[in-house]
Formats: C-alpha cells, sequence, structure tokens
C-alpha cells in the first residue's frame, strides 16, 4: 500500500469510534492490516446468518443494515452508515453468525476490511491496542443498550 493510501487509512482509523484513544504509531500498525474494496450501490457486503471473518470500515459512501424477519419475510432496515462507521465488531468479539445483511447502498461505496485473524494477532503482539479496542467496543455497547432501554422503558426489561 502507498504511504498516501496509508495516511488516508490512519486518518480514517483515528475517526472510527473503535480506535478511539490509540496513538498515531499503534494506528500505523492497525493499517496494515486493512485492505481496501469498493462496491457499487446494492452490492451484498454479508449476509444474515452467514459465517463472520472480516470487520468492515466506511470510508467513503453509505452502507445499510437489514434485518430479516424469518416470521414475516419482511427485511427492516435498521441503520445506514457512512464515513468513519464501523460494522462486524460484535462477531469480531463473540464469533457468532451475522446478525444482519448488510449492503452498499451508494455507487463506489468504499470499506477497509481487516480479518478477524489479523485482528486478533495484532492484540496478541500489542495488548494495549487490544485493550483499548476492547474497551471502546464495549463502551459502544453498552450506550446502545441504554438507548433501546430508554427507547422501550415501558417494556419489561430483564
Amino acid at each position: 500500500m502507498e504511504n498516501k493510501s496509508i495516511m488516508n487509512l490512519i486518518d480514517l482509523l483515528r475517526n472510527v469510534e473503535m480506535f478511539e484513544g490509540l496513538s498515531s504509531k499503534q494506528l500505523k500498525k492497525l493499517s496494515c492490516i486493512f485492505k481496501e474494496n469498493v462496491l457499487q450501490a446494492g452490492e451484498v457486503v454479508f449476509l444474515q446468518g452467514n459465517k463472520s471473518e472480516n470487520l468492515f470500515l466506511v470510508k467513503s459512501g453509505f452502507i445499510e443494515v437489514i434485518i430479516d424477519s424469518q416470521d414475516t419475510n419482511i427485511n427492516r432496515v435498521i441503520r445506514i452508515l457512512g464515513h468513519g462507521q464501523s460494522v462486524g465488531e460484535m462477531s469480531w468479539v463473540d464469533r457468532g453468525v451475522r446478525s444482519a445483511t448488510v449492503r452498499a447502498v451508494t455507487k463506489d461505496t468504499i470499506l477497509a476490511v481487516a480479518s478477524f485473524d489479523a485482528l486478533d494477532e495484532i492484540c496478541r503482539k500489542n495488548p494495549k491496542i487490544g485493550y483499548r479496542l476492547f474497551r471502546n467496543i464495549a463502551s459502544d455497547l453498552s450506550f446502545r443498550f441504554r438507548q433501546d432501554v430508554g427507547t422501550n422503558s415501558k417494556r419489561q426489561v430483564y
């Protein structure tokens, strides 16, 4: 990867919540494991229920997160993600199957993609990076849960 491309990727990582609090040196180490993938509108990134192997960061364009309701056969867009947002961190943490389908919304959507194996290797070799990544993911999941509980406060939550 050329130097300008690495710098662009470091700038992207700097703007992704998951990588908040990491130094420029740590971000540079991480940048080496990402590859770019260009998608066209309507192109599927991954399908709900499929095996998980990669983390995706939106570099440009937009992707939509779609839940397939098996009961009603209705697909529901639950979120649209753009520059600096990520998808796949839950699957990296629990190695579960994909909980949603993700599809490109815009022409020439660019995603930065890293394999879970490469992320694991960086975290093993650099425990401070691993600690920060997992702390940021846990914080984000906690925030989302608290928002959902607040939104659904009339429902009983266990």
